[in-house]
């Protein structure tokens, strides 16, 4: 994911926010990490794949850049649908488009663009809520385990 964020300027999210998904999920066998190794070994491509019910989201993936080289991502992507599907999965979400250059590679899946309202905050504290926003436009903005900025609320359109 930090190779991929400093690669395309997506925005990444901290270890912690990335294992809270994973501790939701997977202990009711509704996570799965997917990996593309390289000849050696090596991780070239990774998939964060989550069910809610026949539904398979795909809300994070990424690859380095031999992955990109090597087209790691399209074998994976192939695998996941395959795989999803072969565990009773009947839709697979390939969760936004984040940058240009990756609607032609969701395209090419058979993805669709679907548009969405994006995400609200309801604030349950309304005082702490504008503690926070505050600190936030003060001390600026978070940063992830690489050093990438974190990644912004919800704008309708997902993230890769």
């Amino acid at each position: 994911m930090a190779e991929t964020s400093s690669r395309t300027g997506t925005p990444i999210r901290t270890e912690g926010s990335y294992r809270q998904i994973w501790d939701a999920f997977a202990p009711a066998g509704r996570a799965r990490l997917l990996f593309a190794l390289g000849p050696d070994g090596t991780p070239e491509a990774a998939l964060f794949l989550v069910r809610a019910g026949t539904r398979v989201v795909e809300p994070y993936g990424g690859m380095t850049r031999a992955g990109a080289a090597s087209r790691a991502n399209y074998l994976l992507k192939w695998e996941a649908i395959r795989s999803s599907r072969e565990a009773g999965g009947t839709s697979y979400d390939m969760w936004g488009l984040v940058n240009p250059g990756i609607r032609q590679f969701k395209e090419g899946f058979g993805g669709r663009d679907i548009r969405l309202i994006g995400a609200f905050d309801l604030d349950l504290r309304p005082a702490a809520a504008r503690l926070y926003r505050l600190a936030e436009r003060y001390c600026g903005p978070r940063r992830s385990m690489a050093g990438a900025t974190a990644a912004q609320p919800a704008d309708g359109t997902g993230s890769e």
